[in-house]
Protein backbone atom coordinates (compact mmCIF):
# COMPACT_ATOMS: atom_id res chain seq x y z
CA UNK A 1 0.00 0.00 0.00
CA UNK A 2 2.62 2.53 1.03
CA UNK A 3 4.21 2.08 -2.87
CA UNK A 4 0.82 2.94 -4.24
CA UNK A 5 1.19 6.49 -2.62
CA UNK A 6 5.18 7.08 -2.32
CA UNK A 7 6.34 9.40 -5.03
CA UNK A 8 8.46 7.22 -7.76
CA UNK A 9 12.25 7.48 -7.87
CA UNK A 10 13.56 10.41 -9.90
CA UNK A 11 17.06 11.23 -11.01
CA UNK A 12 18.46 13.76 -13.64
CA UNK A 13 21.46 13.24 -14.64
CA UNK A 14 21.67 16.76 -16.78
CA UNK A 15 21.81 19.52 -16.63
CA UNK A 16 24.04 20.23 -13.47
CA UNK A 17 22.96 22.01 -10.81
CA UNK A 18 23.72 26.04 -11.05
CA UNK A 19 24.54 26.15 -14.58
CA UNK A 20 26.05 28.93 -16.40
CA UNK A 21 26.30 28.37 -20.30
CA UNK A 22 25.91 30.35 -23.50
CA UNK A 23 23.76 27.62 -24.90
CA UNK A 24 20.28 28.16 -25.86
CA UNK A 25 18.74 24.90 -25.86
CA UNK A 26 20.13 21.97 -23.04
CA UNK A 27 19.39 18.02 -22.51
CA UNK A 28 17.21 17.35 -19.50
CA UNK A 29 17.77 13.38 -19.34
CA UNK A 30 17.88 11.24 -16.36
CA UNK A 31 15.84 7.68 -14.99
CA UNK A 32 12.67 6.64 -13.31
CA UNK A 33 10.20 4.29 -12.92
CA UNK A 34 9.14 2.69 -16.12
CA UNK A 35 5.54 3.21 -15.29
CA UNK A 36 5.62 7.14 -14.33
CA UNK A 37 5.22 9.89 -16.00
CA UNK A 38 7.26 12.97 -16.15
CA UNK A 39 7.03 16.66 -16.94
CA UNK A 40 9.24 18.88 -17.72
CA UNK A 41 8.28 22.50 -17.00
CA UNK A 42 4.59 20.93 -16.98
CA UNK A 43 5.13 18.91 -20.60
CA UNK A 44 4.85 15.08 -20.83
CA UNK A 45 7.72 13.73 -21.79
CA UNK A 46 7.81 10.15 -23.11
CA UNK A 47 9.85 7.83 -20.28
CA UNK A 48 11.18 4.12 -22.41
CA UNK A 49 10.93 0.90 -21.27
CA UNK A 50 13.68 1.16 -18.28
CA UNK A 51 12.59 3.94 -17.22
CA UNK A 52 15.23 6.79 -19.10
CA UNK A 53 13.57 10.04 -20.27
CA UNK A 54 15.40 12.52 -22.17
CA UNK A 55 14.19 15.83 -23.82
CA UNK A 56 15.72 18.90 -25.69
CA UNK A 57 14.47 22.02 -24.02
CA UNK A 58 15.23 25.85 -25.22
CA UNK A 59 16.90 28.17 -23.07
CA UNK A 60 16.27 32.38 -23.09
CA UNK A 61 18.45 34.83 -22.30
CA UNK A 62 19.34 35.22 -18.01
CA UNK A 63 18.18 32.67 -15.40
CA UNK A 64 16.25 29.71 -16.52
CA UNK A 65 14.47 27.60 -14.38
CA UNK A 66 13.67 24.14 -14.94
CA UNK A 67 11.35 21.62 -12.83
CA UNK A 68 11.20 17.99 -13.94
CA UNK A 69 8.42 16.06 -12.01
CA UNK A 70 7.52 12.25 -11.91
CA UNK A 71 4.16 10.53 -10.67
CA UNK A 72 2.47 7.68 -10.73
CA UNK A 73 -1.37 7.17 -10.46
CA UNK A 74 -2.74 8.46 -7.66
CA UNK A 75 0.89 8.54 -5.44
CA UNK A 76 3.02 11.84 -4.34
CA UNK A 77 4.79 13.59 -6.91
CA UNK A 78 8.82 13.52 -7.08
CA UNK A 79 9.89 17.14 -8.02
CA UNK A 80 13.65 18.27 -9.29
CA UNK A 81 14.71 21.74 -9.66
CA UNK A 82 17.89 22.63 -12.03
CA UNK A 83 18.59 26.38 -12.43
CA UNK A 84 20.88 27.68 -15.51
CA UNK A 85 21.69 30.72 -16.18
CA UNK A 86 22.41 31.64 -19.68
CA UNK A 87 24.83 34.38 -20.38
CA UNK A 88 24.94 36.31 -23.99
CA UNK A 89 27.57 35.00 -26.32
CA UNK A 90 30.83 37.07 -26.70
CA UNK A 91 30.54 38.37 -30.36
Amino acid sequence: LQRVFEAPALTVITPAENLTTTERSIIVDGTTEPEAQIRVNEREIPVDSSGVFQERITLREGLNTIRITAKRGRSATAVVQRIIFVEEKAP
